[in-house]
């Protein structure tokens, strides 16, 4: 979660004021995937370097201070119930010294709050945890300040999967002490919930959820446990009915961003048939129906205006992804492969095994660049790829073969092209929003992809002298400073491989180097 719209004695911003939330990036909401979703299903989404993007409950601005970063051009607006937030936010942005984007304490309740249309509006974590009057306040900003064209990106708890939860939020309202802090009823309702956890039966269902819970939580961050557990409001809703107060305010659903959902036909043909025959061709029924079917408990659901001035088209045909930019990790496997079976696997060890040539030679292609993307067009231009197939003979396979592997999760689509930095550069830079955040202490920082990242002890204290100024002597006495003040484990060199400390500190580097290459944290000089 992002933030409560709740009022407390804590004050606005509930438990918030107090426990600040864990605010980070999210990347399912970056606007270049909404717009690659939007442009499979026939839209013609705004440009993304140039939008205007508004973030509703956007806490300290984990999420949209790096978009703000990585598209300079832009301009970014947050909102935030918390005045702690948003004061947290603002010093993040001076850190990081951009100037397109703005943090802004209000209630999202509050009538006429938001001025101006927007491209792209993101609620993430927000939705579900407000009262009634913020929950209307969100679906009317979405329509009214949302361009004729723009996109709205909304998570929130969905019947009746989230019943499965609710018995984990009745354990911590009802068994924690109300008049104690945020952090000790969040200490009390995990040692509750271990304690229950380890005396129920192994062998039944509730006990099967008791114990998958408490082993989750147990790696949550207590202001996660504080806003879907403790928080005044959690109020699951089914999707029909998100989806009826969502009409109501002038919006059409579009898609979810999970593609392994919003295209069942392309992951199993059976359920889709299934759905059809339950909920019939109505996107609405046949979400309702495929929650049903899969017990889901979470939606990341994409919104567009009524009166878009394009039609939806939910055939989702490959062809009308031509022009994305694509990314994945898999490559050839070449001594497991045959004629007719070549696997590809990426370094997750997930594996894929196709018979055709094409479209292993499209995948290793993207896997050799990876954590770039590349255009469909730069795929057919590469006659190592291609191997004399017709043009558009390959493109329709090409294109086919890559949509089926973006709903798998082993690749991904992107409205804009990411290009990184090279580990091997004299003078290597990192992203400056990298800088920023490692400088200041953070414990995991954000990459150009727009995830989340805890780096290892030598890549966390090379990320800051990163600036393009310094070349590999300057980093290895850097690094050998660090470790004769005791600020990195001297343990470190003398694991690395032969040679002298000044040696082993250099290979510690290129290896720092070459994964923060593959993390998408070096950006081009």
């Amino acid at each position: 979660m992002t933030d409560t719209e709740i009022e407390s004695a804590a004050g606005p911003g509930g438990h918030y004021e107090t426990v600040p939330y864990d605010s980070m990036p999210f990347a399912h909401t970056q606007p270049a995937n909404l717009a690659a979703l939007a442009t499979l299903f026939g839209l013609t989404p705004p440009p993304v370097k140039t939008a205007r993007v508004l973030e509703l409950g956007c806490a300290s601005g984990g999420n949209i201070i790096p978009l703000a970063a990585r598209f300079p051009e832009a301009q970014f607006t947050g909102i935030d119930l918390s005045a702690r937030h948003v004061a947290l936010g603002r010093a993040r942005i001076a850190a990081a010294g951009l100037t397109n984007i703005t943090l802004d304490q209000g209630d999202l309740a509050e009538p006429g709050l938001v001025t101006g249309t927007f491209d792209y509006i993101i609620c993430h974590g927000v939705y579900s945890w407000a009262p009634p009057a913020a929950q209307q306040g969100i679906l009317k900003i979405f329509g009214r300040n949302l361009s004729p064209a723009g996109l709205a990106y909304v998570s929130y708890n969905v019947l009746p999967g989230w019943r499965l939860r609710q018995v984990i939020r009745d354990i911590f309202c009802l068994h924690t002490d109300q008049a104690g802090g945020p952090l000790e009823q969040v200490a009390q309702g995990r040692a509750l919930l271990e304690r229950l956890a380890a005396a129920s039966r192994e062998e039944t269902p509730y006990g099967q959820l008791l114990r998958l819970e408490a082993k989750q939580l147990a790696a949550m961050p207590d202001s996660y446990i504080l806003g879907e557990f403790l928080s005044a409001e959690n109020a699951p809703c089914s999707f029909g009915d998100f989806m009826a107060r969502a009409s109501g305010a002038g919006l059409d659903y579009l898609c979810d961003t999970d593609l392994h959902t919003a295209l069942p036909q392309l992951v199993s043909p059976d359920m889709d048939q299934l759905v059809k025959e339950l909920a019939g061709s109505d996107p609405v029924s046949a979400g309702q129906t495929l929650d049903f079917v899969l017990g889901r408990q979470f939606r990341q659901s994409l919104l567009c205006r009524t009166d878009n001035p394009d039609a939806i088209r939910r055939d989702a045909r490959p062809e009308r992804i031509a022009g994305l930019h694509f990314a994945s990790e898999l490559r050839l496997v070449p001594g497991e492969s045959r004629d007719d079976a070549l696997i590809l696997r990426d370094r997750q060890k997930r594996t894929i095994t196709t018979n055709d040539a094409l479209v292993a030679r499209t995948l290793d292609r993207l896997g050799a660049v990876w954590p770039e993307t590349l255009p469909l067009a730069d795929l057919l231009d590469d006659p190592a790829v291609i191997q004399g197939i017709p043009r558009d003979r390959a493109a329709e396979r090409i294109t086919g073969s890559l949509l089926r592997v973006i709903v798998s999760k082993l690749a991904s689509m992107s409205a804009v092209p990411l290009k990184v930095g090279k580990a091997a550069a004299d003078k290597p830079s990192a992203w400056p929003i990298a800088r920023s955040e490692l400088h200041a202490g953070q414990t995991w920082t954000t990459s150009q992809r727009h995830a989340p990242l805890r780096l290892d002890a030598v890549s966390a204290v090379l990320v800051p002298m990163l600036d393009g100024s310094n070349d590999r002597a300057a980093l290895v006495s850097h690094l050998l400073r660090l470790i004769e003040a005791g600020r990195l484990d001297a343990a470190l060199i003398a694991a690395a491989p032969g040679g002298d400390r000044t040696a082993k500190a250099r290979q510690l580097i290129d290896r720092a180097l070459l994964q923060l290459e593959q993390l998408a944290l070096l950006e081009p000089n």
